[in-house]
C-alpha cells in the first residue's frame, strides 16, 4: 500500500472506472486492452498537436524548467 501512495507512477495507466472506481487495477499492460490504449494514445496526440502543446512539439523544457513569466516573454517574441 505504501508504494501505491508514494511510489512512482507507471508510464501508462488505464482503468475501468466502472468496475474499479478506486483505480487499483492498472490495465495498461493487459493485451486485451491494447487496441483501446492505442486509440486513446492517438486521440491524445491529435489533441496535443491541435492545441499546440509544447510537449508534443519537442519544447517541453520551456513548460517545466523556465519560469512562467519567461514562457510568456518567449511566446510574445515568436
Amino acid at each position: 500500500m505504501y508504494q501505491r501512495i508514494v511510489g512512482n507512477r507507471p508510464a501508462e495507466e488505464l482503468y475501468d472506472v466502472q468496475e474499479d472506481p478506486y483505480q487499483l487495477m492498472n490495465l495498461a499492460e493487459d493485451e486485451k486492452f491494447k487496441a483501446i490504449k492505442e486509440e486513446l494514445s492517438r486521440e491524445l496526440k491529435e489533441e496535443l498537436t491541435r492545441t499546440g502543446d509544447p510537449r508534443i512539439q519537442g519544447r517541453h523544457e520551456e513548460v517545466f524548467y523556465i519560469p512562467h513569466y519567461k514562457n510568456l516573454e518567449q511566446r510574445e517574441t515568436r
